[in-house]
């Protein structure tokens, strides 16, 4: 299990690695192109040949690499929490019939975990506690990505302070106007937490 988590993990990293490089790469090239354009141009014409790229830049700096870092936060959720339960499934063949399974989380998964780990499996937590808490914050943050596509409602003060705590603490994820934006690196951190 773990062999196989450290190598999907890797795989993501790679992937995150790739993605940010060709989004990047992209952009760069339109810049290039735009200054060709202008290069070979009469400057009457700037101003129309700047709009003329101004959808492409826009494309890449504010709807596809955003997309790309949300997604990635998102499966990366997702994985873990997989990963949680497939651990969770494994203890289960462990112990006798019907042990776990009648305690099998359901509404706050990851709480739901917790406890049946800590409770049925006798795990300490005390050790990662910390990072336990990290998760917590990044399973908001995917609620928040998924459910209202990174928009922070401000009237659930509880989710909006922890996660406003939670972006002043760690480098890469920031809110803005009520939205959060997760710059580049972020996603690397955020797996080698």
């Amino acid at each position: 299990l773990c062999d196989f988590t450290q190598q999907d993990l890797n795989n993501y990293l790679s992937y995150d690695l790739y993605s940010e490089d060709n989004l990047k790469a992209s952009d760069n090239e339109v810049g290039l192109a735009l200054t060709r354009a202008l290069e070979a141009s009469e400057e009457q014409y700037h101003v129309d040949i700047y709009d003329s790229y101004a959808s492409d830049f826009n494309k890449f700096q504010n709807i596809y690499t955003p997309i790309h870092r949300k997604t990635m936060l998102i499966v990366l959720y997702n994985f873990c929490e997989c990963q949680i339960e497939t651990l969770c499934h494994e203890l289960n063949k462990l112990h006798p019939k019907n042990v776990i399974d009648d305690k099998w989380p359901g509404g706050d998964v990851l709480n739901s975990y917790r406890k049946l780990l800590t409770h049925t499996a006798g795990f300490n937590f005390d050790e990662i506690d910390k990072k336990w808490q990290y998760l917590q914050v990044i399973k908001l943050i995917r609620n928040t990505l998924s459910h209202s596509e990174g928009e922070i409602d401000e009237r659930k003060t509880k989710l909006s302070r922890k996660i406003n705590e939670f972006c002043k603490k760690n480098n890469g994820i920031r809110i803005h106007n009520n939205h959060l934006i997760i710059d580049r690196g972020f996603i690397r951190e955020l797996v080698t937490e």
